[in-house]
């Protein structure tokens, strides 16, 4: 549930959204509270819980973003609400609001799974459960619905590819991965920061290169290695018989987007161009099987030497989806492989799991985007030239749907997915004598586990920074 409460200096007034008896009230009463974490300390104010959120793979070593082992239910909301632990004793006017659903609901996200574990933290809180409760869902039951979603996308892709190459590529995926297991390195590898465990494009297309080399037979065969042959053939035929192995992409783009996590294990996204576009559903915008030409009222099928089929992009990407999956479906699963697409079409399938109730995601807030292939929608489009004007209507259309009924807001920031847990606001009069507004998310910039209140400034340049980066509403309808 939300609680929302404003402070005017001459007389103090709490206001409650909601039953009253839903939620906390705002003291000390810790006497049935679990024993808080151990004292810790940081140099910034506006951290709340500083120990770090990783930990240390006991074989490999590697370090891993994942929530502490802290526990996940003390909850002090004067420690988590007021700015060091009080009401800012020089503020003009204060407030603020908070789901207390959200606190009691998060789950922690045990690897670098942060979109999975958000996702799960929102449904508990939109269907009033505790984390603890019968029926409250975790990172896992999500990454089965977002393993399903890669699933699909995989199906159609590759089923598109086959049929413009006349043939099955299960037996080259089987031969792909085998090349790469001897290089020690696999489809869901870590390719970025010097990891070398990936497989990059360009890696990729050199082993199949390879692979076709002596596994190809006679154009009259019809498995994959005798049809790749061809296409090769055609190719170099098409460039004057100059069979270049160093020109192995479509038009010289590479499109190399290793979904890898970014910053030390972190949840990293793939910086690819096509966002918008995933996020409006159009992942399949590019898989069309004939080209019209209305000049000779003929249709013209696509082939290899007219250009039209870009079939080592096509096919790179198959492998990326294989990888996704297996990295989505890995013991220590990674939510890299999805966009804020995945978000919402995560939340959509969670409907899946409780009849009485249908959910929905939408962009809420992000980079005012313009273009053929930037399609996406928002409530509210940030631009570097808005005034504060414009920035205090930003704001306020945040804060109402913060409190609005039924609704979470989950925030896509730099390499992670998390929920915002509060929101406050409050205004001081500095010594020139004018107004300044502090306005500020509770939220996580790592792990699950609400540690954080950053300044709606800093959140609007992160958004500014890469149009990637949305807030997102989602929301409930009891049926």
């Amino acid at each position: 549930m939300l609680a929302f409460f404003k402070l005017w200096p001459s007389k103090p007034k709490i206001l409650k959204k909601h039953t009253p008896t839903k939620n906390a009230p705002i003291g000390n009463n810790d006497d049935d509270l679990p024993a808080p974490p151990p004292p810790l300390s940081s140099q910034n104010k506006n951290v709340l819980y500083a120990k770090e959120a990783f930990r240390i793979d006991s074989i490999t070593g590697e370090r891993i973003e994942a929530d502490t082992e802290d526990s996940e239910n003390y909850l002090n909301l004067h420690a988590i609400l007021l700015p060091e632990n009080n009401f800012p004793s020089n503020a003009k006017s204060f407030s603020v609001g908070y789901n207390k659903a959200l606190l009691d609901g998060w789950v922690k996200q045990p690897s670098p799974c942060c979109a999975a574990a958000s996702v799960a933290g929102a449904y508990n809180a939109l269907t009033n459960k505790k984390r603890d409760d019968k029926g409250a869902r975790t990172h896992l039951d999500v990454l089965v619905l977002m393993a399903d979603m890669l699933k699909e996308q995989l199906t159609t892709k590759q089923a598109s590819f086959e049929r413009l190459l006349g043939s099955s590529i299960d037996p080259l995926i089987v031969r792909v991965e085998e090349e790469l297991a001897k290089l020690g390195r696999s489809l869901a590898g870590k390719e970025k920061n010097g990891a070398a465990q990936g497989a990059p494009n360009k890696l990729l297309l050199k082993l199949i290169r390879e692979i076709v080399n002596v596994e190809g037979g006679e154009e009259d065969n019809k498995d994959c290695f005798s049809c790749f042959k061809k296409l090769y053939e055609d190719e170099a035929a098409a460039k004057g018989g100059d069979d270049d192995n160093d020109n192995d992409n479509d038009n010289d783009n590479d499109n190399d987007n290793d979904n890898d996590e970014v910053v030390e294990g972190g949840d990293g996204e793939e910086d690819g161009n096509d966002e918008n576009d995933k996020e409006n559903g159009n992942e399949n915008a590019d898989d069309q099987l004939l080209v019209f030409d209305f000049s000779n009222k003929k249709t013209k099928k696509i082939s290899a030497t007219d250009g039209k089929w870009k079939w080592k992009t096509q096919l790179c990407e198959i492998f990326k989806k294989i990888g996704g999956i297996q990295k989505v479906e890995a013991d220590r699963p990674s939510t890299a492989p999805f966009g804020n697409w995945g978000i919402i079409g995560a939340v959509s399938r969670v409907s899946d799991l409780d009849a009485s109730y249908h959910f929905t995601a939408k962009l809420l807030m992000g980079k005012k985007t313009i273009g053929a292939n930037k399609k996406s929608t928002m409530e509210f489009a940030l631009s570097k030239k808005d005034n504060e004007q414009t920035i205090e209507k930003q704001w306020s259309g945040l804060r109402s749907k913060f409190n609005a009924t039924n609704c979470c807001l989950l925030f896509h920031l730099k390499n992670h997915y998390a929920l915002i847990f509060a929101i406050r606001e409050w205004v001081v009069i500095n010594e020139a004598g004018e107004k300044e507004c502090v306005r500020q998310i509770f939220t996580a910039r790592k792990g699950q586990r609400p540690t954080t209140w950053i300044d709606f400034s800093e959140a609007r340049d992160t958004m500014i920074g890469w149009d990637g980066y949305k807030m997102m509403a989602v929301e409930s309808k009891r049926l």
